[in-house]
């Protein structure tokens, strides 16, 4: 499995939060939310995508849920163990919402 979430940035994590009960839900800081009503949310924080191979020029032009579902599949493949040098690419996919 791979898991990004707001109260933890791996499965292990995450799951330790859960048991926890620790929420998540704070203030938002990556906009300016001053025009809205709303003011909290649960973000993800210290997220870096070129620890999971994305480099800066293509994080740059890459949206972020992208690079989340890129972040995840990464963690889920690394999870696995999968050897994917030696499976057929055609028979590996990626499942994620």
């Amino acid at each position: 499995m791979g898991t990004l979430a707001p109260n933890g940035m791996t499965t292990g994590a995450y799951w330790q939060a859960l048991l926890n009960g620790e929420g998540a839900v704070g203030m938002i800081q990556a906009f300016d939310t001053s025009d809205f009503k709303v003011r909290i949310g649960a973000e993800l924080k210290g997220f870096d995508p070129d620890s999971f191979g994305i480099d800066r020029k293509e994080a740059k032009r890459t949206d972020l849920f992208t690079q989340y579902a890129v972040a995840a599949s990464v963690m889920a493949v690394e999870d696995s163990s999968l050897d994917t040098d030696s499976e057929d690419p055609d028979r590996i996919g990626v499942v994620y919402g």
